[in-house]
């Protein structure tokens, strides 16, 4: 029970949503929350958003021709959607969400 105050204490609301997530079976796994948490964000789609970015998606749509890119679109919608299974996304009492990527 320590361990769980200590990593909400330090992680904040989040950790408490992780625990809950993956259990107490393992406590090894608790250690694991820095690994897998990608932050907080309003709303999820300004984490896919951001992520983008990072990994160059952007960059690479740049590459189009300039006369096919209004047909070009990137839906964020359908991407939260897809991902929702890889990522725990919970509401956090300020408004923003916490992302926590759950795939091993």
């Amino acid at each position: 029970m320590s361990r769980i105050a200590q990593g909400i204490a330090e992680h904040g609301e989040a950790f408490g949503h992780w625990v809950a997530h993956i259990g107490t079976e393992d406590l090894d796994q608790l250690d694991a929350f820095e690994d897998h948490y990608r932050g907080e964000w309003e709303p999820f789609k300004a984490y896919i958003e951001d992520y983008l970015e990072d990994t160059g998606f952007y960059a690479y749509l740049d590459t189009i021709p300039e006369d096919m890119r209004g047909y070009v679109e990137v839906d964020l919608e359908a991407i939260a959607r897809d991902w929702g299974g890889d990522y725990l996304v919970v509401e956090l009492r300020h408004g923003r969400v916490a992302v926590v990527d759950v795939t091993d």
